[in-house]
């Protein structure tokens, strides 16, 4: 079901006015410098949708986009049949073990970003996590849990910050 393309337009320039992309510039650079391989975006959101999507259409990637709320898979329908995208619970993350370039967790609650991250780590070149300032809840453990990676860059230019953590490869523009 494609919503009304107006609709989500107004929906979209209301997320950039209000301050919700603030994970664009560091999103981006991530994508442009991963090894080849798709793009799972977890959490799907009125900012970063439309850029992932042109981004992995100029790069050939592959483009995965789950949400626990089907209303804001429905945000992305005018993006298709770029993204493959799926309903997501807790228990279907275990049956994605697919190698991704990058991971975008910008997820809320029944999907803490925590679990999330834990259950697909091993399974990415670069992890990108919103809101890392900002969260409650799990904010804690999260930011605890960002020690255990060997690779860890804190955007911080705007807020809410995001961060960008990895196993195998520092993020080369952090200093």
């Amino acid at each position: 079901m494609i919503l009304d393309p107006e609709t989500i337009l107004q929906a979209r320039i209301g997320a950039y006015a209000a301050g919700a992309g603030t994970h664009l510039p560091l999103l981006a650079s991530v994508i442009a410098i991963a090894r080849p391989g798709g793009v799972f975006e977890i959490g799907t959101g009125h900012c970063s949708a439309p850029l992932v999507a042109e981004m992995c259409r100029a790069m050939g990637r592959d483009w995965h986009v789950a949400d626990h709320d089907m209303t804001w898979l429905h945000n992305v329908d005018d993006l298709a049949p770029l993204a493959r995208y799926e309903l997501l619970s807790p228990v279907s993350l275990d049956m994605t073990p697919t190698p991704w370039a990058v991971v975008f967790i910008d997820s809320s609650p029944p999907l803490d970003r925590l679990s999330v991250l834990q259950k697909l780590r091993g399974h990415a070149e670069f992890f990108v996590i919103h809101d890392t300032d900002n969260q409650g809840g799990d904010l804690a453990d999260l930011l605890e849990y960002f020690k255990t990676f060997p690779h860890r860059y804190d955007y911080t230019r705007m807020r809410p910050w995001t961060t960008v953590v990895s196993d195998t490869r520092a993020y080369p523009c952090a200093r």
